[in-house]
């Protein structure tokens, strides 16, 4: 998989939408953990996203704007390759 952030970002998004069915699935929603709880970290991760360009291209798209600042891109992408191990598990 391509170091960007948009594909590292694309399939944190796939995986919380994977997440949130089969927890769906098998009602195994609990009392500490919420569907609401759930549903609010997944829409703070897309406001998160939607401010900075993190799903976007061209542009507009973080990538673009981290072009010239590798370091800083390297712990985005970190950053979502570790909450993509998170919703894996």
């Amino acid at each position: 998989m391509a170091d960007t952030v948009l594909a590292w970002h694309n399939t944190c998004y796939n995986f919380f939408i994977k997440l949130h069915q089969s927890l769906t699935k098998h009602r195994q929603f609990e009392d500490d953990f919420s569907q609401e709880t759930f549903v609010d970290f997944f829409g703070r991760f897309n406001v998160w996203a939607d401010n900075i360009g993190a799903g976007r291209r061209g542009r507009a798209s973080l990538d673009y704007r981290l072009r010239d600042a590798s370091d800083i891109k390297d712990y985005v992408v970190l950053a979502l390759q570790r909450l993509s191990k998170v919703l894996q598990s």
